[in-house]
Parts: structure tokens; sequence; C-alpha cells
């Protein structure tokens, strides 16, 4: 079964191997994450716990016409780049659909539609907050990618384009799927992802 611990016990993570199985995302770093203890968070071990959330997710989530790349693009909404860093480090041997993985740094700035179509990305992290862009860009935003997997962190309100919003809720971090939006699209999910997935 996953294992999902207490997120002021425990955080970080190391993913063994590319198995479709949500078990295999281990917990094994001590990390206080209350609001409290803010200052002394363990960002290594939380980014390492993102990236594999990240990896998973993509993992189980299926194009209809497949990915005809050279490489499975992963965008990350990052102000500082360390979390994009950290995703390219954990997955440097890995791949998704038999691609190898490409992590690419984004900017809030690349959110409109000339810049972001140049990017490729299969897969988008949201990471930073997106507001400005959804009220600058309006409807537009809302079709900018419709055919890329976004996903929020538990540092983000939930934009209107995310599919899957990780949420810090009684100290577990806990996966929604976007239901709505989500049927709109081509996208196909595995059943443990669904199993696990709240819907919103």
């Amino acid at each position: 079964m996953w294992q999902r611990k207490a997120i002021n016990q425990c955080v970080g993570v190391v993913v063994l191997g590319a198995s479709l199985n949500l078990a295999r995302v281990v917990l094994f770093y001590a990390m206080p994450l209350s609001a409290y203890a803010a200052q002394s968070i363990d960002f290594s071990a939380y980014n390492k716990l993102q990236a594999a959330y990240i990896y998973k997710i993509a993992s189980l989530v299926s194009w209809p016409q497949g990915i005809e790349a050279s490489s499975f693009t992963i965008c990350v909404l990052d102000a500082d780049g360390v979390l994009s860093g950290a995703l390219r480090r954990a997955t440097s041997d890995r791949t998704i659909k038999n691609i190898p993985i490409s992590v690419i740094r984004l900017g809030v700035d690349d959110l409109n539609t000339s810049s972001f179509s140049s990017k490729d990305c299969h897969m988008v992290y949201i990471n930073q907050d997106v507001t400005v862009a959804e009220e600058e860009y309006g409807p537009a935003f809302e079709e900018l990618g419709r055919d890329v997997l976004w996903v929020a962190s538990p540092l983000v309100n939930s934009p209107s384009v995310s599919l899957f919003d990780l949420v810090l809720e009684e100290d577990k971090i806990v996966i929604y799927i976007n239901t709505e939006r989500m049927a709109a699209s081509h996208f196909v999910v595995a059943s443990p992802l669904l199993y696990f997935a709240k819907p919103r």
C-alpha cells in the first residue's frame, strides 16, 4: 500500500524504479513541516518528495496519441530553480513511457501562448503563484496547453489549469483530481492514481 506518513513526522523520498506502483515511493527522512517549525524545514528532502510525486503522477497518466518526442519534457514553474534542479537529478537515469526525461525551468512570463508553445512541455508542475498570468491572459490561460498535464504543488492555490493538486491536509499530502477538467481532456489515468486521488 502507498505509504503517506504525517508531514510533520517525515518527508523525503527515494523513487525505486519505474514501476507503476505507488507503493514504490518510499518515505524515509525525518523532517518537521508544521508552520511553527518552518525555520527548520529540510527543503532538500521536501524537494525530493515533490520530485517523487511529479515522477509517479506522470508515470500513471497516458496520452492517447502517445508521446512523439525524443524526450518527455517536464516543465517546472520554479522561482529559484531549486526544485527543477532536484527533479533533474532525480530523473536523470529514468524514463516515462520508455522515453528519457528532460526538465525545463519556467518563469511566469513564459505562460503566454507563443513562449509556452515553444517549450513543448508534456507536463507542467506549478510551484509558483500564477494568479497574475491567469488575470492577464484570461480565458486564453485556461486553453493553454490543453494536452499538457498540469499539476499544482502544495505551496500554491489551485489554478484553473491544474488537473491534479497536491494539498496539505492534516499533515499529509493529498492528491486531488479536477474531474471536470480531466473529463474534457484526452488523458487516461491509471487505476492506482484514481484510487488515491480525491475528486474536486
